[in-house]
């Protein structure tokens, strides 16, 4: 637990997609907290603009079934969506028409 807490605290200083994904994938498998992994998504949103890896990821998670992760991903997606991003834009279309 405490080497999420510092996950969580270091997320916002990451700078390249790459390691937020890392920091993602290390979550899925290992974390606890729901906060952590929506923190986690968030950073995607503010550096994620159109990286493909990113937006799917941001995709997969908003339809994933952790409550509070699939509405970080959906608003990271639109904030992304806000600036002209038209891989995100389409990841929300697809979202939109999921049963």
């Amino acid at each position: 637990m405490e080497y999420e807490d510092s996950v969580r605290q270091s997320v916002g200083q990451q700078t390249s997609v790459k390691s937020v994904m890392d920091l993602y994938q290390w979550w899925l498998n290992w974390g606890d907290y729901d906060g952590t992994g929506a923190a986690i998504l968030e950073r995607l949103g503010e550096i994620g603009k159109g990286n493909p890896e990113a937006i799917a990821l941001l995709q997969r998670a908003a339809s994933g079934n952790i409550a509070k992760t699939k509405y970080a991903a959906r608003q990271a997606l639109n904030t992304l969506a806000a600036e002209n991003d038209t891989l995100a834009q389409s990841a929300l279309d697809a979202i939109q028409t999921e049963p």
